[in-house]
Parts: C-alpha cells; structure tokens; sequence
C-alpha cells in the first residue's frame, strides 16, 4: 500500500517535470520499465528508487517523509 502511494507520489513529481515515462527514461538513461515498475509501486532495489529520486531531484527524506 505505501509503494504504492509512494510511486503515485513520484509520478506526480515526474509530471512536473512535463517529460513522459519515455521522455524522462531517454534523458535521464533510466529504463522506461523500471519507471512503470516505481510508480505502480512495484517492488525495485534500494539503489534504483534512490537513482529514480536523485533523477526527479526529490530527496529521500522528503519523498518518504510525506508516505510514513
């Protein structure tokens, strides 16, 4: 449930940066799946929900702070 709220969060954060799930893979050489993956609040590794949020510029201790 909070990956879930977590990854909606994060798409939101995506949105504004006005680029789609292909745009921000491309310019940030993240895959596009693993993006899908984050925001449907699937289960990724420490390090990728790290790299997706250095990405969108969102640290970690806001993005978690506003889920638990």
């Amino acid at each position: 449930m909070r990956m879930q709220y977590l990854g909606n969060l994060l798409e939101e954060y995506r949105y504004d940066t006005m680029l789609s799930r292909q745009g921000f893979s491309e310019q940030y050489d993240i895959s596009r799946s693993l993006i899908e993956r984050i925001e449907t609040g699937k289960v990724v590794t420490v390090h990728s929900l790290l790299r997706y949020l250095d990405a969108l510029q969102v640290s970690p201790e806001i993005a978690f702070a506003e889920v638990f």
